[in-house]
């Protein structure tokens, strides 16, 4: 387990800046743990006190309980094998081929020539780069430059990879391929991945928690499914809009406030058994309301179905209050929209 206790950052100059305000934070083994926030929230700061490349100003970063600060000399260096990076634009040398990018670690660590070929030929194979060993980095795309990336972060078999932004500087669909690797080195390796990003789509699709970050704070965290589905801060809602936007337009609004009998504008939540339940029309059977749906969306959260909608509930006061005591006790999540 990776774990923040109470951990300040400052740097100094002229006038000090405080890139971490008291972060606590767990990262369980064997997750894909993303950190989001805006640039400046203290996303990298966060992610090199990991690896130790940043010391904090107090508190302390433990890894499997022993504070990382602690570590000097060949302890730090025998530490820092046991853990991986990968970065946005790749880092690879343009002056070395495939294989030898992947194998620079190796050599580093002055690991034998028979068991570095070896190394690194399990690695190309597994990131799906067999046949580029021999090529340059100038030969390669983004999304393959990316695989080599991996792979020689994985070359000392870390518990541990950190992803700096990984994805921010791929296409759509060759984002979707090393998502898919990272997935697999997750399942496969048992690795640990911490991935900060500003795209939510990243953390959608592959991480099982996630922390939001602010100013240097821990605004909120948890899983996927309690974090997108429950926002609870501004920053998380703004975040979560951009894969799930339920927002209504403006005009609806303003037509919606003119209307001149009862109503209550309800946002729904349904969430896995009950997403695909005739919640709806059984609700319009047995009470004397109406509900029409404003809004709909459903999206996917670690294998859990995920639905909004956005619905005018009218009709008289007592059965709108029966009704939505209805829809509560079907499991179905209410928030009240003003207008």
């Amino acid at each position: 387990m990776i774990e923040f206790r109470n951990v300040v950052k400052v740097y100094n100059g002229k006038e000090p800046v405080r890139a971490l305000n008291g972060i606590s934070l767990r990262i369980p083994d064997r997750t894909i743990y993303g950190i989001v926030g805006f640039s400046g929230a203290g996303k990298s700061t966060l992610l090199r006190m990991i690896n130790a490349l940043e010391k904090p100003t107090s508190g302390g970063v433990l890894v499997d309980g022993v504070d990382v600060g602690t570590y000097s000399g060949s302890a730090l260096r025998s530490y820092r094998k046991s853990i991986g990076m990968i970065f946005q634009q790749f880092n690879l040398l343009e002056s070395k081929d495939v294989f030898k990018n992947v194998a620079l670690p190796l050599l580093l660590n002055k690991t034998g020539s028979r068991q570095t070929e070896t190394r690194v030929a399990e690695l190309l194979d597994f990131v799906g780069l067999s046949d580029k060993r021999h090529a340059r980095p100038a030969e390669l795309s983004g999304g393959q430059k990316q695989r080599a990336g991996i792979a020689r972060a994985l070359s000392t078999n870390p518990s541990i990879l950190l992803c700096d932004e990984a994805t921010s500087a791929l296409d759509p669909k060759t984002t979707e391929s090393i998502l898919e690797l990272l997935q697999k080195v997750n399942s496969e390796l048992g690795v640990t991945i911490v991935m900060i990003t500003h795209q939510m789509e990243v953390v959608r699709k592959i991480c099982t928690n996630v922390a939001v970050i602010e100013q240097g704070r821990i605004v909120e965290d948890g899983t996927v499914r309690e974090v997108f589905g429950n926002p609870q801060m501004q920053i998380t809602k703004d975040f979560v809009r951009t894969i799930i936007n339920d927002s209504l337009p403006r005009s609806l609004l303003d037509r919606l406030s003119k209307y001149q009998f009862p109503q209550k504008i309800l946002r729904l939540r349904f969430e896995g058994g009950n997403a695909d339940d005739p919640v709806i029309s059984d609700t319009v059977k047995k009470f004397n309301v109406n509900i029409s749906i404003l809004f709909s969306t459903v999206t996917e959260l670690q294998n859990t179905i995920l639905g909004y909608q956005t619905v005018q509930l009218t009709g008289p006061a007592d059965e709108m209050a029966k009704a939505e005591s209805y829809l509560s006790e079907r499991n179905v999540g209410i928030q009240e929209v003003s207008v």
